[in-house]
């Protein structure tokens, strides 16, 4: 007898055409945007690295390794062994181009491959610890580029594809984004919105689970649609507004900005052990002056030294207002100091991401947003936020007060806590350092007269300004300068400032700007770029307050201020007028000894090994936590999944993958003739038969559904035993050939 389906059983809607008419489109759809979500993600790199090949490359071997996986993913059951064979393939691939012998290719890897493998992690780690944006592109730099970003592909690959959790895709793509964010790179606003739109649809896209029934597919697609719609409209909408909003600059999210370029800053922290990595050509800041030029633009101040190691004081003091008229110096201002000719700065922010304001060295009024205040206690102009691009404030300063005869009358000041400005490391040479400070001085009368010596002293032979530090020879690190006689500011002024402090004299490090170099067209008005980031020492004088002085080599530096400068005329006291406009003098090609380049003082910009090591640690655990969270929770919703699993919903899983095989049935069809069409259909396709676990498992789903549509009582087996079920049939090996890739 022929049994009818009940007209008030629910109605199973036709997907079979449905999904032959889909499945040509999705592998290759969602294939082609997990490939252009990682590559999107990855033009975040731009501003990092210089222009070359390795953005091509990268998306040739993405694209590549996506389309291989989605082959091996129609064949393999695991969603592991596609993913594993990707990055077998990648690093295989990565050590042919790579490290084989300059002159050949070689096939087999053996011992000489793991030593050209050392000697490029070697050189790829000095080049990023010296480097800053954008970065050169070595061979070991591409190599690294092109694996991480090809890793992040096969990982979304495997969230979307084999774990069947497209969400977590963003994960792997955040850490793309890593780098930018860490090092407060600018990325331009179009590279979000592009990346955020291709993983908004590939989530839509690989989100249509071959296993979710039509009814649950619909609301997906309406959801990802909306969000899809939502969030594309904020991002055109919102990005301008907030671009032009004032408090910009307190946004935690740096990469939606509007520049391009690296973001410059300079070094917290100053090692007399370090060389000097490669200057960033970037422009920092530009300026007008009227009517003459007010020398170096000072950032920060510093005062605690270890004896080999500047450190940043982050206590500092009270925060106060800028006053239209208020005359900002750490004490209160000598009258003498503000007879001299009155300048006007007007300075606008290029390249520059700092919390303090450039500001010049003598008492000055600075004309800034709200947003900026003073502390006196380390003499800087702090923020709330950072520096940002186009952002503009004024400055009046008097220059020409400070004269030789004014610092000569001067005794020696007794600035706020003194005692920190006179502390002294206990090295090992210590005495020694302030036995030469005294013979140095030895026919001074004036606190003036001994620091002009002492400047004279360092800038004078056999002294020289280079890049590279020798290496130490003793535990002191300023008895090793003044022996060796070369280095770079830091070296130059913490001599100084030491051998200053042995004398009784207050002194600190201050860190900022050579005046930069005037505009074609435009005398006066500078560019400040990121290789003329410079250190020097400040003495603290009785009537006076902190004064500047020159160290550093004339090669480097160019002439010291006027009341400095034992060969200007004495009735002079305006700043530098002539400077370089470039390091002068080769740079060296980088070290490749680690943890011996790189060091970003006077330099710019924030390199990776500026970076606390704590934060990479941080995102480290970070990215294994999501990892693990990926696993727990895939697991936790299947198990949900199969916790709400009922007749009904199992076979329509079943209906949806089986039609997706080509394996259909009419909606009129019982669940008992649908089971023969299944059988008759695998007939024709070569005799094949459902193994015992299949046929048993399609047995339960026929009669549990017969029972729930057809019998007064409820089905007898548990939401478990129909996934047991359900899972027997569609891993059976009859469907593999015929089984469309899930995508």
């Amino acid at each position: 007898m022929t049994t009818t389906a009940n007209p008030a059983a629910p109605t199973e809607t036709t997907t079979a055409s449905r999904a032959r008419t889909r499945s040509p489109l999705r592998p290759h759809s969602t294939t082609a945007l997990a490939v252009a979500a990682v590559t999107t993600s990855a033009w975040a790199l731009n501003p990092l690295l210089e222009a070359g090949r390795w953005a091509l490359l990268a998306f040739l071997a993405c694209a590549a390794l996506a389309w291989g996986t989605a082959w091996l993913r129609t064949w393999v059951r695991s969603p592991a062994v596609p993913t594993l064979a990707g990055f077998a393939a990648l690093t295989y691939g990565l050590t042919i181009a790579y490290l084989s012998p300059p002159r050949g290719v070689e096939l087999l890897p053996d011992g000489d491959t793991l030593r050209r493998l050392g000697l490029l992690a070697e050189q790829t780690m000095a080049t990023i610890q010296e480097s800053v944006a954008p970065m050169e592109v070595t061979p070991g730099v591409e190599a690294a580029t092109i694996g991480g970003i090809c890793a992040v592909l096969l990982l979304v690959e495997l969230c979307c594809f084999g774990l069947r959790a497209p969400a977590w895709s963003a994960v792997p793509l955040l850490a793309l984004w890593a780098p930018a964010i860490l090092l407060y790179i600018d990325v331009s606003a179009l590279t979000f919105f592009l990346a955020a739109l291709t993983f908004l649809l590939l989530l839509g896209l690989a989100g249509e689970g071959v296993g979710s029934d039509v009814d649950e597919r619909r609301r997906h697609t309406g959801i990802v649609s909306a969000w899809s719609v939502t969030v594309t409209v904020l991002v055109l909408v919102a990005t301008p507004l907030v671009l032009l909003a004032p408090g910009w600059g307190s946004n935690p999210l740096p990469f939606i900005g509007s520049g391009g370029g690296g973001a410059l800053l300079l070094s917290n922290e100053l090692d007399m052990r370090e060389n000097l990595g490669r200057q960033s050509n970037e422009v920092a800041l530009r300026y007008h002056v009227a009517p003459t030029t007010v020398g170096a633009l000072r950032l920060r101040t510093l005062h605690e030294f270890d004896g080999e190691t500047w450190h940043l004081d982050e206590r500092g003091g009270q925060r106060e207002e800028l006053g239209p008229d208020t005359i900002l110096w750490p004490e209160d201002v000598p009258a003498a100091l503000l007879d001299g000719e009155e300048t006007h700065v007007d300075v606008e922010i290029v390249g520059l991401r700092e919390e303090r304001l450039p500001i010049p060295v003598f008492p000055r009024v600075v004309d800034a947003p709200a947003r900026w205040g003073y502390d006196p206690a380390r003499d800087e102009v702090v923020g709330r936020q950072r520096t940002r691009p186009g952002e503009r404030y004024s400055l009046r300063t008097t220059t020409t007060a400070i004269t030789p005869e004014l610092l000569r009358a001067a005794g020696r000041g007794t600035p706020d806590r003194v005692e920190q400005y006179l502390a002294l490391p206990d090295t090992v040479h210590l005495t020694d350092v302030a036995e030469r400070a005294r013979e140095i001085t030895a026919d001074a009368t004036t606190p003036y007269d001994q620091a002009l010596l002492l400047q004279t002293f360092l800038r004078s032979p056999p002294f020289e300004y280079r890049t590279v530090v020798p290496a130490p020879v003793t535990g002191d690190a300023v008895w090793d300068f003044l022996e060796s006689g070369q280095g770079y500011c830091v070296q130059f002024a913490t001599a100084m400032t030491v051998m200053a402090r042995t004398l009784g004299i207050p002194a600190r490090m201050a860190v900022g700007f050579l005046p930069g170099s005037a505009m074609a067209g435009s005398p006066r008005t500078y560019e400040v770029r990121g290789d003329r980031a410079h250190t020097w020492p400040e003495l603290h004088f009785d009537g006076i307050g902190w004064v500047r002085f020159e160290p550093t080599p004339a090669v480097q530096s160019g002439l010291p201020p006027a009341y400095a400068d034992p060969f200007a005329n004495q009735g002079g006291g305006a700043p530098e007028e002539e400077f370089p406009t470039g390091t002068a003098g080769p740079v060296p090609a980088p070290t490749t000894t680690p943890g011996q380049g790189g060091g970003l003082v006077g330099g710019i910009g924030r390199t990776f090994d500026d970076t606390p090591a704590w934060l990479f640690a941080a995102a480290g655990a970070l990215v294994l936590a999501l990892a693990a969270g990926i696993v727990l929770g895939v697991r936790g919703a299947r198990r949900r999944s199969a916790a709400r699993l009922t007749p009904e919903s199992a076979w329509r899983r079943m209906r949806d993958r089986l039609g997706a095989a080509g394996v259909t049935w009419h909606d009129s069809a019982t669940p008992r003739g649908a089971a023969r069409e299944i059988r008759r259909e695998l007939g024709r396709r070569g005799g094949v038969m459902l193994g015992e676990d299949a046929q048993r498992g399609l047995a339960l789903l026929v009669k549990s559904l017969e029972t729930e549509r057809y019998s007064p009582r409820s089905a007898d087996a548990t939401p478990h035993e129909l996934e047991v079920a359900l899972t027997a049939v569609l891993d059976d090996p009859a469907f593999d050939k015929q089984r469309v890739p899930s995508r």
